[in-house]
């Protein structure tokens, strides 16, 4: 069944309402969906072959994280992608953690950057030094750190980036660049 695409303004009308209709939750996961599966589905390709969680499990894992606390308002589609980046970091971050737990008893070591993207493949204690690497870049360059997690965590392109961001297309690919060059030299 081919469900028609919701109109300009749909997600950002359900996002309104969270706080006061028990059913926008329910009708904005299935506008929304496709998007969050299409995400995680990408950052599994990154993951390693031995990964035994799902896309599907992190796209509910992270929507419920999401609408854990019902009350809160994002005024936008792009903030609540962004809100969505970020969960999906988390969770993320958090099955890395446990999958390092059961491993334990070696130490994190230094990972060379070749390219961001390509970083979690071997070992779920890289995407824990990413997560760290954030947080510090974040201290540096707010945005920066935000461009990353967008494109790192959730797989968006440019121009999905820039417009979750409300940025130029430009201003994200030169960010992007300067992100992944201060990543390069902090990992060295």
């Amino acid at each position: 069944q081919i469900t028609k695409r919701p109109g300009p303004g749909a997600i950002t009308k359900l996002l309104s309402e969270l706080p006061t209709q028990p059913s926008a939750g329910a009708d904005l996961m299935a506008i929304i969906y496709r998007d969050l599966r299409r995400i995680a589905a990408a950052e599994f390709r990154r993951e390693r072959r031995s990964q035994t969680r799902q896309a599907t499990d992190l796209v509910h894992e992270s929507y419920a994280r999401l609408m854990k606390n019902r009350k809160k308002r994002w005024a936008s589609r792009g903030e609540f992608f962004k809100a969505a980046a970020c969960s999906t970091r988390r969770v993320l971050v958090d099955w890395a953690r446990i999958r390092d737990a059961k491993k334990r008893y070696g130490k994190l070591k230094r990972v060379k950057l070749t390219e961001v993207e390509k970083v979690t493949r071997e070992d779920p204690t890289n995407l824990l030094v990413v997560h760290d690497l954030l947080k510090k870049l974040a201290k540096v360059s707010p945005r920066q750190s935000q461009i990353v997690e967008m494109r790192f965590f959730t797989g968006l392109d440019i121009a999905e980036t820039a417009e979750a961001l409300g940025i130029g297309l430009t201003t994200v690919k030169l960010e992007w660049l300067r992100a992944k060059r201060w990543l390069r030299q902090e990992l060295a």
